[in-house]
């Protein structure tokens, strides 16, 4: 049977993942992805932690930790970076995570504390910015914010502004446009105003046209 080639070029792809990073940590890697080494982008990094969870398990707890030329060493791919540690706050990287890219935000699973077999600890997705805080967090584990674009995250069918941490709408279909989010909103508990809510990704601001 005659080997069939290859549709796309893996090399282009590492370009793509390479492209997130201020540094050139792929050239000689393929197929990695560089979230997967901890390299969000935007100069945030998730550093393992050095505990027996990562260890024996592959766990990948880790801190965050940001580009500081007064920094702590910390080799990743082979590359000495200088980075200072933002916070003891622990993470992992999530199956839907793929670093900040072009975006303000990234998605992450925040816990507690590391989960142990007498201590669990599932953790709940979030959102980061590029400061490295949380600015967003799921009520459960079993909840998925999913980011829009500019300040709009939603969670649940409720709809959230990440400036102000305010949720302004709540609904399930929704419209996108280059600079707008088209929302029906319609809140059983009569907790949002209902109608079709113009929003702009890059404020938050709506306006509200009544069905």
């Amino acid at each position: 049977m005659k080997k069939q080639e290859p549709v796309f070029d893996f090399s282009d792809l590492v370009k793509v993942f390479d492209s997130i990073s201020n540094h050139s940590l792929f050239s000689h890697i393929k197929y990695t992805n560089p979230v997967e080494l901890g390299i969000l982008g935007h100069g945030i990094y998730l550093i393992d932690m050095d505990i027996p969870e990562n260890r024996k398990r592959n766990m990948k707890y880790g801190n965050l930790y940001k580009e500081d030329k007064n920094g702590k060493e910390i080799t990743i791919n082979g590359n000495i970076l200088k980075l200072r540690k933002l916070s003891k706050e622990i993470f992992r990287v999530g199956g839907i995570a793929s670093g900040f890219k072009d975006n303000d935000y990234c998605e992450l699973i925040h816990y507690e504390h590391v989960s142990r077999p007498n201590n669990a600890c599932l953790g709940n997705h979030c959102l980061i910015d590029i400061k490295g805080k949380i600015v967003f967090e799921s009520d459960s584990s079993l909840h998925y914010p999913y980011y829009h674009k500019g300040v709009i995250v939603s969670c649940n069918n409720i709809y959230y502004n990440l400036k102000t941490g305010q949720p302004f709408a709540e609904g399930h279909s929704s419209v996108s446009s280059k600079d707008f989010l088209f929302l029906e909103c319609y809140s059983y508990k009569k907790t949002y105003p209902s109608g079709v809510y113009k929003i702009k990704y890059e404020t938050g601001e709506f306006e509200i046209f009544e069905k």
